[in-house]
Order: structure tokens, then C-alpha cells, then sequence
């Protein structure tokens, strides 16, 4: 009960600020398709296992693991990064780009809130209001944050659309990607890492960027042999006949499709980082698709690219080194290493199919799913449940 001093508080507050603000209440938070244990399975045992790997080969006694991301309002890859950094007993600095969404905003900010005052997270971690792709705009101030915060050990981009979706929208996610990749070689020579989680069905695909990779394709397909060899190991004798991108999207059914793409885009990385020096090179490290919506098969990929910049010894134009004393240039063939993207690509394992067939497996990242989402104020009494109503439909 108010006693009269409240009330008497209450009423000189209203006259000094007008009415006192009522606090809207935080809306029951609704589980998403990225909270399936599926997910998890890829924060853990696909994000988690190559950042563990790739911090050795950085020197990171002296500075932090500088990791940008696409962060969501629940930052569970942050958290899942956290982790790793915290086995490793290394600092992990960030930096987010989000787009407002219309959730509640207040329990954002105590999600961020909360995030930053976790140990071992540098106090200089930052998520911008902003969209990714504004980086490509080198005016803008998401590239002027991107570029002061980098060069980055670890890129993730989960998207939820396909990166080779146009809606409209300039600049696009090939632009942001590419200006990303040219800061990280301007001053980097350590490898780093790229999560690239994109939708890939036929019909996610722009069509107009998909011929473009096609094209791209095609030319390998007229010019080296064992490129062709691969290929048609990979999707069959007669996709060596087709001509045209029409041909290929009439020919090739979902599944074939989403490994077209990501051999595209793979080879597109690796094309652009051998384009100019300093070269790098580009390794696909693991692959795994699974459904989204109502899809009956795969059209979400979920990727891993290390890349290795090529540092190359210099060359005595004047000739006064012994020429038996000069260390010789790596001679590296892109055709190689495009082929082994296409060895990378046979082993895309069906995350959905994985999971369904290890019920342990499943139930363990169910598990950790609900720890983290409890964390996060989910109502993880529901969560079985919803689980079991939001199976994906495998065929």
C-alpha cells in the first residue's frame, strides 16, 4: 500500500515532469527457427570447433580475438564464442551490425548489457544499429566502424536470406563481403576465418547473379579438364552438356542445386582473394545444409572458409643476390585449389538427417539449447514441446 509520502513524492514528480511514465511490459519472447538444436549442433560442433583451431595459429597473448558478427537479439553465437575465449583464457572483442526488428527493445539492451559484462569480453565491444551491407559504402559509418575495429580473425555472417538476394536493396551482401575481404588483406597476414550461413534453393537465388556464377563456372568447365572431370563425377555425366544457366536451373533438382552454389560461391571468394596481391589462399573447412520452413529437402548452407594470405619473398630486380641464395616464389594454381572446394562440397552432410538418426546427439543439443535460451528468459518449460511441433520435414 502507497502510504502518504509516496504519495506526496508521486505528485511533486508529475508536477515537475508531467505524468510519470508507465513501463510497457516485456512480451512473452516466441521461440525462432534458429533456437532448434540444429543450431546449436552449428554454434557448437561447426563455429565453435573452428574458432578452437584457428586460435593457435594467432598471436594472441598481447590482443584480443576480434570477431564481427551478425548478432540477433539473443547474441547466442557471441555467448558461444564467449566460451571458446574463455577455455582459452583470451579476450574476445566484438563487433555487431543489427537491423531494428520491432522486438522489445528494453530487453535488448539488457541482453547487451549483460553480454558486456561478462569476463573475458573486451570493454570496447560494440553492436551498431546498422546494416552489414552498408559497408561497401566506404562514406558510411558502418565502414568507418568496420574498418577501425578490424582486421577480424573471425567473420559471421548468419544470414537468414540467401547472399544472393537483391530486394531491392543497394549496396548488396557481394558488395559488403568484397569490401570486408579487401580490408582484411590491406592489413592482415595471419589467417582468419568466414562463417557464411546463406539460404540456396533455386528459388531464393537471384537469378541474375546466379548466371553470373554460372558463367564463371562454364569457363572453368571449357579450359580444365579435371574441373570438368569433378564436376561431372559430382552431378552426372550430362551436366557437362549444358550450355546455359536455363539449362542447369530446368536440369537440377534442389539438392543438386544448393551444391552448384556453393561451389559458386566458393569459387567466387577464392577468384576474388587470388585476383591481385598479396594472393590468399581460400580452404572450404566444413559444409552442412539443412531445411527451412517447409521445405522438404536442404536449402540452407552453413559454411567455413579459412583463408591463408600467400607471403611471398622479395625479388632482387638490381641481380646483385646470388641467384642460389634467393628464396624461390610459391607457385600456387587457383585451378587446384577450386578443386578442392568441389572435394569439400561431396561431403555436405544434411544436418537434419544427422540429427534425426542421433537421438542422443539431438537430445544433448536440446538440452544445451534450453540452457541457453533460459539464460536469455525464454519460457524453456514450452520448449519440448515446441521442438517436437517444429521438426523439419525430412524426406
Amino acid at each position: 500500500m502507497m502510504d502518504n509520502n509516496d504519495s506526496i513524492q508521486e505528485t511533486s514528480i508529475r508536477e515537475i515532469f508531467g505524468e510519470v511514465p508507465k513501463r510497457t511490459p516485456m512480451k512473452p519472447k516466441e521461440f525462432k527457427a534458429w533456437h532448434r538444436p540444429r543450431k546449436q549442433f552449428i554454434r557448437k560442433h561447426q563455429w565453435n570447433k573452428y574458432i578452437a583451431k584457428l586460435i593457435p595459429m594467432l598471436l594472441l597473448s598481447e590482443r584480443p580475438l576480434k570477431y564481427l558478427t551478425l548478432p540477433g537479439a539473443d547474441f547466442l553465437d557471441i555467448r558461444c564464442a564467449h566460451e571458446v575465449c574463455m577455455e582459452n583464457k583470451i579476450m574476445l572483442k566484438y563487433l555487431g551490425f543489427t537491423i531494428e526488428d520491432g522486438s522489445d527493445k528494453d530487453e535488448a539492451d539488457i541482453i547487451s548489457s549483460e553480454i558486456r559484462q561478462l569476463p573475458n569480453i573486451h570493454k570496447d565491444s560494440l553492436v551498431m544499429i546498422d546494416d552489414l551491407r552498408k559497408v561497401a559504402d566506404t562514406k558510411s559509418k558502418a565502414y568507418s566502424v568496420a574498418n577501425s575495429y578490424g582486421p577480424f580473425d573471425v567473420i559471421n555472417l548468419d544470414l537468414c536470406c540467401s547472399i544472393a538476394t537483391r530486394q531491392n536493396y543497394s549496396p548488396t551482401y557481394f558488395d559488403s563481403i568484397a569490401t570486408l575481404l579487401n580490408l582484411q588483406m590491406l592489413r592482415r597476414t595471419e589467417p582468419w576465418i568466414l562463417f557464411l550461413t546463406t539460404l540456396s534453393g533455386p528459388k531464393e537465388v537471384n537469378e541474375q547473379d546466379m548466371s553470373k556464377i554460372w558463367d564463371s563456372i562454364s569457363k572453368n568447365l571449357k579450359t580444365h579438364d579435371d574441373f570438368k572431370n569433378e564436376l561431372t563425377n559430382l552431378f552426372g555425366h550430362e551436366f557437362s552438356g549444358f550450355e546455359t544457366y536455363g539449362e542447369v536451373h530446368d536440369n537440377l533438382g534442389a539438392r543438386q542445386f544448393i551444391k552448384l552454389f556453393n561451389i559458386g560461391i566458393g569459387k567466387w571468394i577464392l577468384q576474388y582473394m587470388m585476383s591481385e596481391s598479396p594472393k590468399c589462399t581460400v580452404e572450404m573447412l566444413s559444409v552442412y545444409c539443412y531445411r527451412t520452413g517447409s521445405y522438404a529437402v536442404p536449402t540452407m548452407l552453413s559454411i567455413v572458409f579459412q583463408f591463408n594470405p600467400i607471403i611471398q619473398p622479395r625479388t632482387d630486380k638490381a641481380h646483385l643476390v646470388n641467384p642460389a641464395f634467393e628464396l624461390k616464389p610459391k607457385t600456387i594454381e587457383e585451378n587446384e585449389l577450386v578443386n578442392k572446394l568441389i572435394t569439400s562440397v561431396k561431403s555436405l552432410e544434411d544436418l537434419d538427417i544427422i540429427m534425426q538418426s542421433d537421438m542422443t546427439l539431438f537430445d544433448r543439443m536440446k538440452e544445451e539449447s534450453k540452457s541457453l535460451l533460459s539464460i536469455t528468459r525464454y519460457p524453456v518449460a514450452e520448449y519440448d514441446l515446441w521442438v517436437k511441433n517444429n521438426s523439419p520435414n525430412v524426406r
